[in-house]
């Protein structure tokens, strides 16, 4: 359906619409998703590595957790010197950094208030809608997508997005915590509450198996391009 340079896509595989356009961001691709696939990180980190200026707002989920080791790197600082002038020495520290730069990664603390909302700007097209940055979102549930591209309207989104970004309640990890987190949650996983019978689990991974399988073909090729 589209209305004056609005289209609204409601239904299942809206990706169909959404992938194409984040594949295509040659200026800007602005995310706000609580929740997103580790395939979309590294499609934003080689968005940024070809100069596309590239922001994220996301939480510390457990189910991001291998998105967000997608948006960091791990360095090595060596400092070597030498002790009463003839006997070397050398010290190593290590350290994380965004690959996106460190303004431009923003995970909030999903235990506190946090931001539930889905905005993405691409370029000067601005996306709203009900989808997160995740194969379930982008083709397996059914979702509502508007797509915006009336300018005075995408800059009220962009106005938006720094109000989201910037908000002071919102409450975010340092890069060196976040890399830290990261490092527990591997070793601690709680186990979930609720789970679901065996025949549920199977028929939801074969049918998701199935889309993943169909669709990761073309962000596939993007990647190594």
């Amino acid at each position: 359906m589209l209305i004056d340079n609005v289209e609204v896509s409601i239904g299942k595989a809206v990706g169909h619409i959404f992938e194409d356009l984040l594949i295509s961001a040659k200026k800007r691709l602005w995310v706000i998703s609580p929740w997103i696939a580790p395939e979309y990180a590294e499609l934003a980190v080689k968005k940024k590595r070809d100069g596309v200026d590239v922001q994220i707002v996301t939480t510390d989920h457990p189910i991001n957790n291998a998105a967000i080791k997608k948006l960091l790197e791990t360095k090595v600082e060596v400092t070597e010197g030498k002790i009463l002038g003839f006997i070397p020495t050398r010290k190593e520290r290590t350290y994380h950094i965004s690959k996106i730069g460190e303004d431009n990664l923003i995970v909030q603390y999903q235990s506190a208030r946090f931001t539930h909302a889905k905005i993405y700007i691409v370029d000067d097209i601005g996306v709203i809608g009900s989808v997160n940055l995740t194969w379930k979102g982008l083709w397996y549930n059914i979702e509502v997508l508007v797509v915006i591209k009336d300018k005075k309207a995408v800059e009220k989104l962009i106005e938006k997005f720094h109000n989201i970004k910037e908000h002071p309640l919102m409450k975010k990890r340092g890069i060196e915590e976040l890399a830290n987190y990261l490092l527990v949650q591997e070793k601690v996983q709680p186990p979930s509450k609720v789970q679901p019978s065996p025949k549920i689990v199977s028929e939801f991974q074969e049918k998701f198996e199935k889309v993943g399988k169909e669709i990761s073909e073309k962000i596939k090729r993007y990647l190594e391009a």
